[in-house]
């Protein structure tokens, strides 16, 4: 297939289910070409050695292009900057419009779907169907970051949903990263053979066991990640507080750092068994699982439909065992795999509980438990099981009618 890719974000940037999915595309002999602005994630600065214009080509790796166009950077907590950076790559994709000429199928990976008009565009020119990735289901995501006032939300609200009923209705089929994020389209009225499920997988898919309970390391439960408000990780730490005399030995591990850093450290303040430290490089990850028996996937109860932390993949990737207390899809997962814990999001006493739960773990349980999530990974949300749905649903979208021949600078060769 020749495939056009479009996605706000791509190398060098940390976007990894595109950079992912353009390469392991190019390596199954398929051709990509990608539309992507100039990178600037997460600082929301240009990044070194490149310089926004009109018409800049580079190759990545054999068999993928890229295209990129300008675009407001940013990536503040400033609603109307983000919107700004948003909409300026939403019309700035238009100008890849004869790169991507030529091509069987536009797959667009929406974290964002603003990328989707070139997509509609592109199909109206020259006949190319396109599969939206949806990955954040807007409105919902974007009125829960907190970035729209209140009184503006129902407004927003409405706006997106006339913008999007479009995209959803003349796509080929829509890509979801969980089960309930298929339910929530299908309640919309896209009709479920329309919505596949693909769950997102890790960037590092290496097994990396954790410390096993044994004598003078009884339980270490980590999180290491961001540390925003959307996490609550002020319920685990209100939970640590509420074993820190009965479990001597437990440890509550915080390794990350951001707007909830300096909040947690006052909440922390006089508790032995809670450790905050500033975040490590990815490199420097496996140090930190070797220390850990339980990993923490924590999600505030808030109704983003499906949402499913990334910290899940990647502990299930790692063979750790999780403490989930995240809501919907998350423990869905965890409870299916039997990789470890489930409690409600927000509850202190239950979350208090897994901790005890945890410390309580035999050798042979918290084995069981890293077996059957390194298993489950591999069986249904490894890269490889992804790509290959993937692919199936491209496929799915080709035309066997001809389409506008392209030129020869717009060869997907």
């Amino acid at each position: 297939m020749r495939i056009s890719l479009v996605s706000q974000y791509f190398a060098p940037e940390p976007a990894k289910t595109s950079v992912s999915v353009a390469r392991r595309m190019a390596a199954r002999g398929h051709r990509v070409r990608v539309v992507t602005g100039f990178p600037n994630y997460p600082a929301g600065r240009v990044y070194p050695g490149y310089r926004q214009s009109l018409s800049f080509v580079e190759d990545d790796e054999p068999g993928v292009r890229i295209r990129r166009v300008p675009l407001v950077p940013s990536h503040s907590d400033n609603g109307a900057m983000r919107a700004l950076s948003y909409l300026s790559f939403m019309v700035t994709a238009l100008l890849g419009t004869s790169f991507a000429r030529g091509a069987d199928v536009t797959y667009v990976y929406a974290s964002q779907p603003t990328g989707a008009l070139a997509a509609l565009v592109w199909r109206a020119l020259f006949r190319t169907p396109y599969v939206l990735h949806v990955q954040d289901l807007w409105p919902e995501s974007v009125t829960a970051s907190g970035m729209v006032p209140s009184r503006a939300a129902g407004l927003v609200t409405r706006v997106i949903g006339a913008l999007l009923r479009p995209v959803y209705r003349y796509a080929h089929a829509l890509v979801v990263i969980s089960p309930t994020m298929r339910d929530a389209l299908v309640a919309r009225g896209v009709a479920a053979s329309r919505v596949h499920v693909v769950y997102n997988w890790s960037s590092d898919e290496t097994e990396h066991r954790g410390a096993a309970p044994r004598a003078g390391h009884p339980c270490t439960v980590t999180y290491a990640g961001n540390l925003g408000a959307v996490q609550d990780l002020e319920t685990a730490v209100r939970a640590a507080r509420q074993v820190a005399d009965e479990l001597p030995g437990f440890r509550l591990l915080l390794v990350g750092a951001g707007t909830q850093a300096a909040p947690l450290r006052d909440l922390a303040r006089g508790l032995d068994c809670v450790e905050l430290r500033d975040p490590v490089p990815l490199l420097e990850m496996p140090s930190v699982y070797a220390e850990t028996t339980f990993q923490l996937v924590p999600l505030k109860a808030v109704d983003l439909h499906g949402a499913i932390p990334s910290k899940l993949q990647s502990s299930l990737a790692a063979g750790l065992p999780v403490v989930c207390s995240a809501p919907g899809a998350a423990s869905s997962l965890v409870a299916d795999a039997q990789a470890g814990f489930v409690v409600p999001p927000g509850d202190v006493g239950a979350l208090a509980d897994a901790f005890r739960q945890a410390y309580a773990c035999t050798p042979e349980q918290h084995e069981r438990f890293a077996s059957n999530a390194r298993t489950y990974y591999l069986a249904h949300l490894s890269a490889a099981a992804g790509v290959a749905r993937l692919e199936r649903v491209l496929a799915s979208a080709l035309d066997p009618r001809p389409r506008h021949a392209p030129g020869r600078e717009d060869d997907l060769r």
